[in-house]
């Protein structure tokens, strides 16, 4: 009787320490849950405030093409019209060299003229004497 009651005293001693361990497994495993939604959680909170700020970013960088092309087409206008003045200013500018070349050219045959006569009633006049 003795020796039952002793593997009895064992046998609840082993399975008392038994469900210990059970409970402390229970409670570890879900202090593991806990952590792993706590730290899943985080990740995604700091996946949503990463997406955020990148979002932002696109964003910004959208809005700087879009300055840096409305710019660049602005300028392209300026030096279109710029080219336009140019072109219009050297069309008149040559034009107007043309007319004086023609004026020179009118008034050297004139001298030509004038001088060619002049020479000759000199010559005329020696002649003359």
């Amino acid at each position: 009787w003795r020796q039952q009651n002793h593997q009895e005293l064992q046998q609840t001693k082993l399975q008392g320490a038994l469900d210990v361990q059970r409970r402390e497994t229970e409670h570890l495993l879900e202090m593991r849950e806990k952590m792993a939604e706590e730290v899943k959680s985080e990740l995604l909170r700091k996946h949503g405030d990463t997406r955020a700020k990148l979002d932002e970013m696109i964003s910004e960088r959208d809005a700087a093409r879009n300055e840096l092309a409305k710019a660049v087409s602005n300028q392209s206008e300026d030096l279109t019209t710029i080219c336009s003045k140019h072109r219009q200013e050297t069309e008149e500018l040559t034009s107007i060299h043309k007319r004086h070349v023609e004026e020179l050219k009118g008034s050297h045959a004139e001298s030509t003229v004038s001088i060619r006569a002049e020479h000759k009633e000199t010559i005329d006049k020696m002649k003359a004497d």
